[in-house]
């Protein structure tokens, strides 16, 4: 059994730090710490509500610190996650059911992850009775080293993060990425984006959608579909763009499939010019 308060924890102070990576030392010889997550302080301190019903947790598999709090207008429980990259220091903002507005994750923690639980059911469609079973509770558990965080919603019900999901509770996942403004070196010169390279590794066959910008991100283009086939390695996919803005911003986008992009290579005409 673990207590629902094993996880609890307030907002990150404005001054945390944490160890640097990879030899990272002080000169007394001991590892130096860097300030992390300034960029978010303000975000959260903007929407954050009743930070006292924050909680965070560490997950070793991944080496991050997940921080869940609520946000005005909101449930009133943890609805919104900042997650950190013990590594690198780069945090990733995390929503939960943005549409919908009904989970709220109000404790979590860390545990070890059974691989092979046994049923009951399992045991009766193998025709195994109580008085002919001699395993142990732990052994009809199962047990592996996998370990993975669980959390727990105000409606009571347990959920677990697994990485390898492409749904969030039966919804499709929404993954974005976004670029900033290209080319503000030529700010008198009108380009056209007419090809986009992408780097990518999918164990299965994906889909992604592209979509440029003229206006800086204020709305974009209607995107077109690419197809991104199976590759264990590293291969490449291309749009075909063709937007003339002044200064160009790109955005892919799916949902429910699991790839790795690695690169993106924007091609650009300057006026007349390649």
């Amino acid at each position: 059994m673990h207590s629902w308060s094993a996880a609890r924890t307030a907002i990150l102070p404005r001054k945390t730090w944490r160890p640097t990576g990879r030899g990272g030392r002080t000169s007394s010889g001991s590892p130096a710490s860097v300030p992390i997550g300034q960029r978010l302080h303000r975000s959260i301190r903007n929407i954050v509500d009743h930070p006292e019903r924050a909680w965070g947790t560490l997950d070793h598999t991944f080496d991050t610190y997940q921080l869940n709090y609520p946000i005005k207008g909101g449930s009133g429980r943890p609805q919104r996650a900042a997650w950190l990259d013990m590594e690198s220091g780069a945090w990733a903002p995390q929503s939960f059911d943005p549409v919908a507005g009904s989970l709220s994750l109000t404790r979590g923690f860390e545990t070890q992850r059974s691989s092979s639980a046994t049923t009951w059911g399992g045991l009766q469609a193998a025709g195994i009775t109580w008085a002919s079973l001699t395993m142990t509770w732990a052994e009809l558990a199962g047990a592996s080293e996998e370990r993975a965080v669980l959390a727990g919603s105000s409606a009571g019900t347990l959920y677990y993060f697994n990485s390898n999901a492409t749904n969030d509770n039966g919804l499709p996942v929404r993954s974005y990425w976004q670029s900033s403004a290209l080319a503000g070196d030529s700010p008198t010169v009108t380009k056209t984006m007419t090809r986009l390279y992408v780097d990518y590794q999918a164990d299965n066959s994906s889909r992604l959608t592209v979509s440029v910008s003229q206006n800086q991100g204020a709305s974009f283009d209607a995107a077109q579909s690419l197809t991104l086939p199976t590759a264990s390695g590293v291969s490449q996919a291309r749009a075909d763009t063709y937007t003339p803005a002044r200064y160009p911003m790109f955005k892919v986008e799916s949902e429910g499939f699991r790839y790795r992009l690695f690169r993106f290579l924007a091609e650009l005409r300057y006026g007349g010019r390649r």
